[in-house]
């Protein structure tokens, strides 16, 4: 799922497959990760994955791992 995850940030940010994002990749260290690259990133997960976030799980998808984190919590619902 984490190489999903990365293939998704990449897409949204206009990374290539030689720029590092890995579990650790946030908005503190990716300057494109900003306010509206939040929502333009959640808006893309909700379209690949077929879901609609709450705002708690908004809140934990601070960086890769969180995301992943999320999107593992709900598949074992």
């Amino acid at each position: 799922m984490q190489e999903e995850v990365i293939e998704i940030v990449r897409k949204v940010f206009h990374k290539d497959a030689d720029s590092e994002i890995t579990a650790y990749t946030s908005s503190k260290n990716l300057p494109e990760w900003d306010s509206f690259g939040q929502i333009t990133l959640i808006q893309e997960l909700e379209k690949v994955y077929q879901t609609k976030f709450t705002f708690d799980e908004l809140i934990e998808m601070e960086s890769v791992a969180g995301i992943c984190e999320v999107l593992e919590n709900r598949k074992n619902k």
